[in-house]
């Protein structure tokens, strides 16, 4: 069976739950778990599973040959010139599966010579005296070369990218795959007429990254014939994408505000040119007093604000206990909740309290890396049904909550 190496990239904190996605149950061989990227082997018949992949931002046809890493290791140290006159033992290899990979995803679009670019991150010491111009048109000359002009190089109208990381410990050399939804972090977005990784076809305003709203489904565990609500909907993108796999359920999406949610209608009426049905509802209401009666909802999934491009700290001091007893209140007994935010502490401390009754329990939360961002998705489940509706709930205002966080600060309990 021919097989070939591959390379995913992921937000930081997100490579498990890829693993779960199943990486680890289809692909022969995972070869490296790492922050952000994970790369593994796989028949190259499956590489259409791998373009398909949710919760990935990007995934790469890996160049893994240890004899080319030293021709190039070997020509960066002496003379980039070397680079130009590689005779590639393994080149056939390689040639072998990107021709695969490119007949599987775009059949009608394999015109020969094959027409590709070089993108260079350079880093470290020793490639300090080179610069990305000349290492990319050094690479593309020992590439040409070495497929006897099978390939050329045209930096405008490419099919394929050659992707060169070059640092001093490290050389990778890989192919991103053609993917409408991504944007590349690979070599940057790639943008031209015949490229556009941005955003998918059944988006037309874009929100928060596709490949975390697909992270949060895959925790969220969505099953058929569900209610799902999003009480912080924004332009919609988590009901969304949802509603483009599980068409069978019912969505609902709230938001404060008038622009984002006029954003998210125009994004659930785009969506009904792809599929025939968007059972989406959108409502304008505030989060902290929901209008849906007790026991409607089967699962909560928001990317609630975090105090940073929308409100305040404060404001979330405010919100966020109240949206923990609305959610409370309009959900089933078995109600599950996914919920992300940068302001950790604060939800734990909330969803932990001893001396007043828990609405939620965390079952799990796994810490991810928004730029430079440090955020957590929480997986909640309701204690609907454990405990007396009778007693006090989170009754708590904002300066009460202020100064309750400072004294468990202080006493390190918090």
């Amino acid at each position: 069976m021919v097989v070939a190496s591959f390379l995913v990239t992921c937000g930081q904190g997100l490579e498990r739950i890829i693993v779960g996605e199943g990486i680890e149950s289809m692909f022969l061989n995972v070869n490296n778990l790492a922050q952000g990227r994970l790369s593994f082997v796989v028949p190259q018949v499956d590489v259409i599973i791998v373009a398909s992949l949710t919760t990935t931002d990007n995934e790469a046809l890996l160049w893994d040959s240890s004899a080319l890493n030293k021709m190039v290791n070997e020509a960066v140290e002496e003379s980039l010139r070397f680079i130009q006159k590689w005779s590639m033992e393994k080149f056939s290899d390689i040639e072998e599966a990107f021709e695969s990979c490119r007949r599987a995803l775009a059949p009608q679009n394999c015109p020969s010579p094959v027409r590709f670019r070089v993108s260079c991150k350079l880093s470290g010491h020793r490639m300090e005296r080179h610069s990305h111009q000349s290492v990319s048109t050094s690479i593309a000359r020992g590439v040409t070369e070495a497929s006897q002009h099978k390939w050329k190089s045209n930096v405008k109208e490419y099919e394929m990218e050659l992707y060169v990381n070059l640092t001093d410990r490290s050389t990778l050399l890989a192919f991103p795959l053609p993917r409408r939804d991504k944007s590349s972090s690979f070599g940057g977005p790639v943008e031209s007429d015949n490229h556009n990784f941005t955003l998918k076809d059944y988006f037309l305003v874009s929100g928060m990254r596709s490949s975390l709203a697909w992270a949060m489904v895959k925790l969220l565990g969505v099953r058929h014939t569900e209610t799902i609500c999003d009480p912080m909907c924004g332009k919609g993108t988590l009901l969304i994408e949802m509603c483009s796999k599980y068409k069978s359920n019912a969505y609902i999406g709230i938001d404060v505000s008038r622009e984002q949610l006029e954003k998210a209608s125009e994004n659930v009426l785009h969506l009904t040119k792809y599929q025939a049905q968007a059972n989406i509802s959108l409502f304008y209401a505030n989060s902290t007093n929901l209008p849906l009666r007790d026991d409607s909802i089967d699962a909560f999934i928001s990317d609630i604000p975090f105090g940073q491009r929308f409100g305040s700290y404060e404001d979330c001091k405010r919100i966020y206990p109240l949206l923990l007893e609305e959610m409370f209140r309009v959900g089933t007994s078995t109600c599950k909740a996914v919920i992300l935010t940068s302001q950790n502490q604060l939800l734990r401390w909330l969803l932990n309290r001893k001396y007043k009754e828990q609405l939620w329990r965390i079952a799990s939360d796994i810490p991810v890396q928004l730029g430079t961002t440090k955020s957590t998705i929480f997986v909640l489940e309701t204690m609907k049904g454990e405990i007396s509706t009778s007693k006090q709930m989170y009754k708590y205002n904002a300066q009460e909550i202020t100064s309750i966080l400072k004294e468990n600060t202080r006493k390190g309990s918090c």
